[in-house]
């Protein structure tokens, strides 16, 4: 990670308009361990992956990706203690420490806007998918509706 940030962009099962059996639990604990700042966005590409999303970064994009380019829509939150937070959320969504490339997500540091101050950047944590893209869908506008409804 590039730097330290006590703000977390989540854009699936963890947004707290999220409805679904999937994540219930943990956006419960990020309820209490964090206010949401509201509705946010960030450059990048939503993929289905079945269950829950992800995020995938502009730079690792193919070609016919990047023509089909959007702003993945989420909700930035403000989180009291991230570094506990952090220790907990990582397992969750199954960062091992050592792990690299071997893991489906791992949690960088992005640039992020709220939508009520689309032009002030700030940075925020992510989990970025890094998966096989084999049975990734892109989610034309960049929004996830399923259990986020």
């Amino acid at each position: 990670m590039t730097a330290r940030t006590d703000l977390l962009f989540v854009y699936g099962t963890l947004m707290s308009v999220a409805s679904g059996p999937l994540g219930q639990g943990e956006r419960l604990r990020l309820r209490g361990e964090g206010r949401s700042l509201g509705k946010g966005g960030v450059a990048g590409l939503m993929v289905d992956l079945g269950n829950y999303p992800g995020l995938v970064e502009p730079r690792s994009w193919s070609p016919a990706a990047v023509a089909r380019s959007t702003v993945v829509h989420g909700e930035l939150l403000e989180l009291t203690d991230p570094e506990q937070t952090f220790s907990w959320l990582d397992r969750y969504e199954g960062i091992v420490p050592g792990g690299g490339r071997a893991c489906e997500y791992r949690r960088d540091v992005i640039d992020a806007v709220l939508a009520s101050a689309p032009l002030r950047r700030r940075e925020a944590n992510a989990y970025i998918f890094q998966g096989g893209m084999g049975r990734a869908r892109i989610v034309a506008g960049g929004r996830w509706t399923t259990g986020a409804d």
